[in-house]
């Protein structure tokens, strides 16, 4: 630029290149910037310039553009023309004594512009009278201030046509010169004619910045003028700060992919509100919701003495138990349905009466009641205490409380899934399924895949039925088998897979939108579940117990869902999970609703099943750097954990999407310390700060029931290699970004169990930002190129190649050692694995119930279960019980991995004995601490086991008397304890005796201890109704031969009526000795020798003996089944066998 001043004051100015700028000298005056604000000159200036800025400072700061006035273009003029700019309204801020100043001529070079009497003033009596409010004032463009994305041009008759394309398309306005009141003037409107829809229009006000904007709803095509009106205070506070005089409208967001549109624009003003306008106000979502959520903020705000303790569910009933210290005798248990809110005077039924003078109380309800067309699940219910006359209204006097323990509910015992390792991706779909492959090799062991909820239900019929709750639902089968394939083949490949649940805002079948989309979403792409209405609720609730029912089969026939991500980014709502313009609590309340519905349908089948909230990168600062209608996500959690300690806690993690702070600049390592300190009260938690959220979840006050530390899953991250959406990107740096992400989380972080990288492959609707491990190919948006540097580091992550692969890249991050990127934050709590084995309960252990960590769970077939994320530093205390009974208890101090054995102390050794006909008798032995008694069981004529007996401690044996001869028993053992019955035995059984065999010594006289020759004699008698053949029968004789081999014993047997060669003996040698034995002579019978007849008859005397042939003694006085009296008796330590089963006798030990 240059410059000549001229004799009569003024400056000839020459204007170069294309940032041309010229500074004042220093005021020396003192004035107050209150009164003192009108910058004023005189110009000539033939050609206009396109643009005006005014930069100022003190003499303490330099030039900023936190301090520049955008007064977009400067009018041509051919005679000197007086230009003034109002500081106080014009500036973005101006509260100091300002002393030099820097005005910058536009942006074009060759440009001539002449200047003269530049002051500094106070307003003329004009300009204040102009100053006065007006309840209209008219926004202009300006043509000159747009992004690159849009062209303004100026018609003849005012109106505007703007070209817009790409993802972000603004134009600014010229400054306002009119004064108005924001609390009187608040709607924008304008008229627009377009043959195109726009999405949205995000409108900023005051000098650009992102806390001043709000996001309104877009606009459909329309061939003639039409108005838009938007009413401000329904989407911002904030412009009723100011008479804010600059502003900028963005038309679309990210609707890149859909080409060029021309949308033409006239009659920009600000107004007054008619009086439908205020009426609307007054009813509005965000009028409505802040009323609501200051009455929800009461309510959580109040200390009951009265309380809910807990509500268990089971697959039948529901159980609420509390307390209420001072019943005076009006107090009701209601029940609360999730589309209803108790703290505005909501709808609820009144179920039941809590007895007057009860301190505490316990009520049992049926799980499921009938409503119209269906059943109504009580699980899902709400309940509280209500006080007052239902017919003159209830009052709640306690917190409501959802559902605490559904352990009992769960259909099956699947065991809490983990990933092998951090390493996962995101990006499956059926486009991309061809490529499978790929993240097998690069070992991938996760997989997040997002599920459009339309994409699954269909209000039309179809030949794919859900029955949920006693009505059929139908679903869309080609979508469904698509995920089915994916699910599948992940799990087959051993990755975990995690659910993303989305319901779109534009779902196209109007009634099916009605359905899904909450009532009040209006912005971005996304919706929070519709929990507002009946019907919302049904049918979130039938699409979430179809994909449960679906994807947690224990075979695992399609594929196992590991986790569930309710939603998507909800501190970012407006963009992506709207539900209207709800204040944060209660935008929180609802989500919980959302979140509650899913942990409650995946744990009917899954009781490991968790869900996980979802958030941006930005922790303590709002989305959109600091967008006004955007939430924390500190306070979403903050409300998340006093929902969950006041109405009854479920297990939801974080799914954090731990971006770099620039999206598009991959070196993490680099981002501001400002924004991403170690501390809680960090703006955002990128890989640099990642111990943040780490440590978060490793607080005593956010653990699970208290014990358990919560779930973090990294669930979308990744690092850009776009060149020309940021310098520092390439494929390099985004390598160099995934090692130190990976180094930064893996086996350091314990919290943190699964990175997703995002994305696959590169994705052209993501307005720049080149995430993939892969580039896109020809032959469509989600085609593979070529595999990118990064793709190579993240198959090494966590291999035996990754300090190869690595450690190129710590040069480049300007470190020696991986070490030096962990930091060190405080932590109160470390997660640890403890593993229970259980044994000692054969028969009971679908009855074993373990409580520990926060949890109720039940152990696997093999008695084992594995509890993850035990809380160290606290108290753990854990409880086994059986059938109600506690059998172990005691508290854990746990301070690394620890894997615990119990004995369960069932009896064991149960034996059961037929000792005569008509009775039977138990043996076993006691295991247990118990000093109750016990109770014997018998399998009844209903396949049920019935109480047969209850006995006094210490007692181990029982005679079952009255049992009918051939009839087979069954029967179990167990300890008791209050009332209760523990562990109960193997079941142990015996036929009743029907046989009974006498037995008597054969020697005939000739009896000598020293013989070498045992004789014995035998008849067999029949007790049952129904003749037995001799040939399904066998005898047993234990004796112990002295030493002598078997070759040398020979065995006879003889009876009248019967062949002796149908007569069937041998000598049998046992592996080990017993007790008189060490061998037994067997009795046998051939085919067809006769029967043992019905009703007491008896068999022809059977003659054995054995001879041992070399002459050695026989001493038959030590022999277990020897009998000295040649009279046949009785003889129990004979083995009677039916087909090979022991009905008379007793083997010997």
């Amino acid at each position: 630029m240059s410059i000549a001043a001229n004799p009569d004051g003024s400056y000839d100015i020459q204007t170069e290149g294309l940032d041309p700028w010229i500074g004042s000298r220093d005021l020396d005056a003192i004035y107050d910037p209150g009164v003192v604000f009108v910058l004023e000159f005189e110009y000539i200036c033939v050609t206009g310039l396109d643009d005006l800025q005014i930069f100022y400072k003190t003499a303490n700061t330099g030039f900023s553009p936190a301090r520049r006035a955008l007064l977009g273009p400067l009018p041509a003029s051919s005679e000197f023309r007086k230009y003034a700019v109002e500081m106080d309204v014009q500036a973005p801020v101006w509260d100091a004594v300002y002393n030099k100043f820097r005005f910058d001529f536009g942006r074009l070079p060759g440009r001539s512009i002449t200047v003269r009497n530049i002051v500094l003033r106070s307003l003329t009596p004009e300009e204040q009278a102009a100053r006065l409010p007006k309840e209209t004032v008219a926004i202009e463009l300006n043509a000159g201030s747009t992004s690159g994305g849009l062209t303004a041009s100026v018609l003849a008759d005012g109106s505007y046509r703007l070209d817009t394309e790409g993802n972000d398309p603004w134009v600014g306005s010229v400054p306002v010169s009119d004064s108005y009141d924001p609390e009187v003037s608040y709607i924008i409107e304008f008229e627009y004619k377009t043959d195109f829809a726009y999405n949205q229009l995000e409108v900023f006000y005051g000098p650009v910045n992102p806390a001043r904007r709000f996001d309104a709803p877009g606009f459909e095509p329309s061939f003639e003028w039409t108005s838009y009106a938007i009413n401000t205070r329904l989407f911002t506070d904030g412009f009723a700060e100011n008479d804010w005089r600059s502003f900028r409208f963005d038309f679309g967001k990210q609707e890149g992919d859909d080409g060029a549109k021309t949308v033409f624009v006239r009659n920009i003003r600000i107004r007054k509100p008619t009086e439908e306008e205020k009426q609307i106000e007054l009813s509005s979502d965000k009028i409505r919701s802040r009323e609501l959520n200051q009455a929800l903020l009461d309510f959580v705000g109040n200390t009951f003495e009265n309380a809910i303790d807990s509500v268990s569910v089971d697959s039948d009933s529901v159980r609420i138990e509390g307390v209420v210290p001072n019943n005076g005798g009006d107090l009701k248990l209601v029940e609360v349905p999730v589309e209803s809110s108790f703290y505005d005077g909501g709808l609820f039924d009144v179920v039941a009466t809590i007895e007057p003078g009860d301190s505490m109380f316990d009520i049992s309800l049926p799980r499921f009641v009938a409503a119209e067309d269906r059943y109504l699940d009580r699980i899902y219910s709400r309940w509280a205490i209500a006080s007052g006359d239902p017919e003159e209204g209830l009052t709640i006097v306690s917190d409501p409380f959802w559902a605490s323990d559904v352990s009992a509910a769960a259909q099956w015992n699947l065991e809490e899934e983990k990933a092998i390792s951090l390493k996962g991706m995101d990006g499956l779909t059926s486009a991309t399924f061809g490529n499978f492959g790929d993240l097998t090799e690069l070992g991938s062991h996760s997989m997040k895949i997002n599920v459009l909820l339309n994409g699954v239900l269909s209000l039309a019929p179809t030949d794919l039925v859900h029955e949920f709750n006693g009505k059929e639902y139908y679903m869309k089968r080609g979508s469904v088998e698509n995920l089915d394939r994916s699910v599948r083949a992940c799990y087959e490949s051993d990755q975990t897979v995690g659910f993303v649940l989305l319901v779109p805002l534009g779902i196209g079948d109007e009634e099916l939108r009605e359905v899904l989309v909450h009532p009040d979403a209006s912005l971005g792409l996304y919706s929070m579940a519709n929990m507002a209405t009946e019907d919302g609720v049904e049918h979130y609730a039938a699409i979430i117990d179809f994909l449960a029912q679906r994807y947690l089969r224990p075979d695992a026939a399609n594929g196992r869902v590991a986790y569930w991500i309710v939603h998507n980014e909800v501190n970012a709502h407006s963009s992506w999970t709207h539900a209207g313009l709800k204040p944060a609590a209660l935008y929180t309340d609802i989500y919980q609703k959302s979140m509650r519905m899913v942990y409650y349908t995946a744990r009917k089948y899954d009781p490991t099943a968790k869900v996980f909230a979802t958030f941006t990168n930005d922790w303590n600062e709002k989305p959109g750097n600091g967008k006004e209608s955007e939430f924390l996500s500190t306070e979403i959690l903050a409300f998340l954990n006093l929902f969950s300690d006041r109405q009854g806690d479920f297990e939801w993690g974080i799914a954090w999407h731990s971006y770099p702070v620039g999206l598009a600049n991959p070196k993490v390592w680099n981002d501001a310390t400002a924004k991403t300190p170690l501390s809680f009260e960090a703006p955002v938690i990128s890989p640099r700060n990642l111990e943040v959220i780490d440590a978060y979840v490793r607080q005593e006050s956010v653990l699970y029931n208290g014990k358990k530390v919560r779930t973090v899953i990294l669930s979308e991250n990744g690092m850009s290699s776009n060149t020309d959406k940021n310098p520092n990107a390439n494929e390099t740096t985004q390598a160099a970004g995934v090692a130190y992400f990976w180094k930064k989380a893996n086996r350091r972080l314990p919290a943190i169990e699964t990175i997703h990288y995002h994305r696959w492959v590169d994705s052209p609707s993501e307005g720049g930002l080149s995430f993939g491990l892969w580039t896109t190919g020809d032959s469509g948006p989600q085609s593979f190129g070529e595999k990118k540097e990064a793709w190579y580091v993240w198959k090494a992550a966590g291999t035996e190649d990754e300090d190869t692969v690595f450690d190129p890249y710590l040069d480049l991050i300007g470190i020696e050692d991986w070490s030096e990127v962990h930091f060190d934050m405080p932590t109160e709590v470390t997660p640890y694995q403890v593993d229970f084995k259980l044994s000692g309960c054969p028969t009971d252990l679908d009855r074993v119930w373990v409580r520990f960590n926060g949890e109720r769970k039940r152990p696997q077939p093999d008695g084992s279960l594995v509890f993850f994320n035990v809380a160290s530093h606290i108290e753990q205390p854990y409880e086994i019980e059986v059938n109600g009974v506690v059998v172990h208890s005691d508290s854990l101090a746990i301070d690394s991995y620890r894997s615990l054995e119990f004995d369960l102390q069932a009896p064991y050794g149960l034996v059961v004995e037929g000792t005569g006909i008509g009775t039977n008798e138990l043996f076993w032995v006691d295991a247990s601490d118990f000093e109750d008694g016990y109770v014997v069981e018998t399998l009844g004529d209903s396949g049920e086991f019935e109480v047969l007996a209850v006995l006094p401690a210490d007692t181990e044996e029982f005679v079952h008397e009255g049992v009918e001869p051939g009839r087979e028993y069954s029967y179990r053992v167990a300890p008791t304890a209050g009332g209760l019955v523990a562990c109960r035995s193997e079941i142990a059984g015996a036929v009743a005796s029907f046989i009974v065999a006498e037995s008597g010594n054969d020697d005939r006289g000739r009896f000598s201890l020293t013989n070498n020759r045992i004789r014995t004699k035998f008849v067999l008698t029949n007790f049952a109704d129904f003749d037995i053949p001799l040939e399904e029968l066998s005898l047993r004789y234990w004796f112990s031969p002295e030493g002598a081999i078997i070759d040398s014993m020979k065995s006879f047997g003889l009876a009248r009526r019967i062949s002796s060669e149908k007569i069937l003996t041998s000598v049998v040698e046992l592996d080990a000795d017993r007790e008189g034995s060490s061998h037994y002579l067997e009795i046998g019978f051939g085919e067809c020798v006769g029967i043992v007849p019905a009703n007491g008859g008896s068999s022809p005397e059977i003659y054995t003996k054995v001879l041992n042939l070399s002459g050695r003694s026989l001493d038959e006085r030590n022999d277990y089944s020897w009998r000295p009296s040649s009279t046949l008796e009785l003889n129990a330590n004979l083995g009677v066998y039916w087909n090979g089963v022991l009905v008379w006798g007793y083997e010997p030990l």
